[in-house]
């Protein structure tokens, strides 16, 4: 089976040193993405995955950014600028020991017929219920906090086979941000559409597999 891109033992250290720092100052911080679905679905990190994701709320980011001294106190490197594949920096990173954090600022919006929805990052919105409120789950022997209704929100962003471990299988992404992305860039439909349809034929395969 392909290996975590990290040290599992620095990221356990790296992720608990980041929740008691944040907490430390009474931010919220949950599970998110790909952590999240090991968490719920391994009760581990992933295999296949290569850093750490977390979240917290927009209206945090103020006392977040007040926390460099302190990360750096404990050995991390802040990083709050030029984040790759994120070009209006939208996430932030803290890394230590080689092993990445990416910390993602939940934010409300607000869009026609659907009302209010938390925006997860710049191209995935949700259901407001699912960060609304927080629950807690008991992880790597420790105790953190997630979106509510866990599972529900794993479906709603990887579809209802989230719980085949698929490698390197994409988040949902909003169908606003996917028809800016052909208006841009119109010569590239025929490779989006072959790229849909070799992801849906593996994922497919794997749940006809998984369900022998």
């Amino acid at each position: 089976m392909k290996q975590s891109g990290f040290d599992r033992t620095v990221g356990r250290k790296n992720l608990i040193d980041t929740r008691d720092l944040l907490e430390g100052v009474g931010i919220t911080m949950f599970l998110h993405w790909g952590t999240l679905l090991g968490a719920v679905r391994e009760r581990d990190f992933i295999p296949h995955d290569d850093d750490i994701d977390v979240g917290f709320y927009l209206t945090d980011l103020g006392r977040f950014l007040e926390l460099k001294p302190e990360f750096e106190a404990k050995g991390f490197e802040f990083i709050t600028e030029n984040i790759d594949n994120r070009e209006d920096g939208y996430i932030y990173k803290v890394i230590r020991d080689g092993v990445d954090i990416d910390l993602f600022p939940a934010r409300v919006v607000h869009r026609f017929l659907k009302g209010k929805l938390w925006q997860l990052d710049e191209r995935t919105t949700v259901q407001s219920r699912f960060l609304d409120s927080i629950e807690t789950i008991e992880f790597l022997g420790e105790t953190f906090k997630v979106p509510s209704d866990p599972r529900g929100l794993m479906r709603n962003l990887y579809g209802k086979t989230w719980n085949i471990p698929i490698a390197d299988y994409p988040a949902r992404v909003d169908w606003p941000v996917r028809i800016r992305k052909l208006l841009v860039s119109p010569l590239k439909i025929p490779f989006y559409v072959l790229r849909f349809i070799i992801r849906r034929t593996k994922l497919w395969a794997d749940g006809r597999r998984a369900g022998q």
